[in-house]
């Protein structure tokens, strides 16, 4: 696999699986679920927000599969100007403390259209003014993703999306 090239997406459960840049690339022709007014804790607030998955979870599943990409979107705007998060089920023990086996990122799209990781990790920093990147070891997006309750929905808030209720 060459560096520049890009690779394909890894297939259901394949163990663990790292994004980059180019598994983000199409994620505008992906499934995608209008969240409508969904808020939670005043994050991508208003009607103009999408969730955007790569593979859809079985009607069934508690869970999403390793590989899964869910990217969110406040579509405000051309797309340069929006607002982009992302979380991915990266598999295995990543996370073990939080919203087990998912990475959070915080994505741009550059005005020639390409999807850009601006940060990624537990706690995806930007270096801006931040709310949600707030505290060490994940403790931002972690801290609603990560929550007991959240668990059961694994760690999706969004009723849009999220897997059935236990």
């Amino acid at each position: 696999m060459s560096c520049r090239g890009a690779r394909p997406t890894a297939p259901p459960d394949a163990g663990t699986f790292v994004a980059f840049a180019p598994d983000f690339a199409g994620f505008r022709q992906w499934q995608r679920t209008s969240l409508g007014r969904f808020s939670a804790g005043g994050h991508l607030e208003g009607p103009e927000q999408y969730a955007y998955i790569n593979r859809p979870r079985a009607p069934s599943a508690r869970t999403f599969q390793t590989g899964t990409i869910i990217v969110r979107t406040l579509e405000r705007g051309p797309p340069a100007t929006w607002q982009v998060f992302a979380s991915v089920k990266r598999g295995g023990r990543y996370n073990a403390r939080g919203n087990v086996g998912w990475e959070f990122f915080r994505l741009r799209i550059d005005p020639a259209g390409r999807v850009v990781i601006v940060a990624r990790g537990l706690n995806p920093r930007t270096g801006l003014q931040d709310p949600y990147a707030t505290g060490g070891d994940g403790a931002g997006c972690n801290t609603c993703h990560g929550s007991a309750d959240a668990r059961l929905y694994d760690g999706v808030l969004s009723p849009a999306v999220r897997p059935p209720d236990p």
